[in-house]
């Protein structure tokens, strides 16, 4: 099955690994690799 190109996600996707990306009005702070560190940033968040 050929893979899909998506622009986006160009050196993105890392084999055997997992990130959560938090965005907000298209910024995004760094990937973190557990959804407990995703919350912490988003609880952090300034506006």
């Amino acid at each position: 099955m050929p893979r899909l190109f998506l622009p986006l996600l160009k050196d993105r996707f890392f084999e055997g690994e997992t990130y959560v990306y938090v965005c907000q009005n298209r910024d995004c702070l760094r990937p973190v690799e557990s959804v407990k560190e995703a919350m912490e940033q988003m609880e952090n968040w300034e506006n």
